[in-house]
């Protein structure tokens, strides 16, 4: 009788520890996602700051001028766009136009007013099975977005790389 107690409390021992690393493996996997989560957030708000300075100093200048660059943008960005008022996404042949900028993410949504004008191309990450699958595995995806910035006699434009800023009319 002794013995078989003495089995029975090493069964309730290792009962106890893989409940123990069961809830200490699901509290390090929250915490990974939670930081990997807090970096994407922190790389999107640099980013879309980046695009607004941008913006801003193309509103600045006097004539046309006009440059191409890089954005890169986390996959927990869905949408960028222009628009005059706060919220209200409207799209014409695939651009946006206003005097605010906002950018969708999953846990954040930021406008900041600019000082003239703007007309963007559409700038969203369309969920596919990768970053289905990327997204549970914990894995961090950015997409690269090649602009051309321009400022034109009416606005300042940042359309895709390869294509040309709507007329002014």
């Amino acid at each position: 009788m002794k013995g078989n107690t003495k089995g029975i409390s090493v069964w309730i021992w290792v009962i106890a520890g893989i409940i123990v690393g069961i809830i200490l493996f699901t509290v390090f996997i929250q915490l990974l996602v939670y930081t990997t989560n807090a970096k994407e957030v922190q790389i999107a708000k640099m980013t879309f700051d980046e695009l607004v300075y941008d913006v801003n100093s193309f509103c600045g200048t006097f004539g046309i001028a006009k440059t191409t660059k890089t954005f890169t943008f986390p996959d927990i960005v869905s949408r960028v766009y222009a628009t005059n008022e706060s919220k209200i996404q409207s799209f014409i042949n695939g651009r946006s136009y206003g005097k605010i900028l906002c950018m969708n993410a999953t846990t954040e949504f930021l406008c900041q007013n600019v000082r003239c004008d703007v007309e963007l191309s559409d700038i969203g990450v369309k969920n596919t099975l990768t970053t289905l699958v990327n997204k549970i595995l914990g894995g961090f995806q950015s997409i690269d977005y090649q602009l051309n910035i321009q400022k034109t006699d009416c606005r300042v434009s940042i359309v895709n790389s390869g294509e040309t800023p709507s007329s002014c009319a």
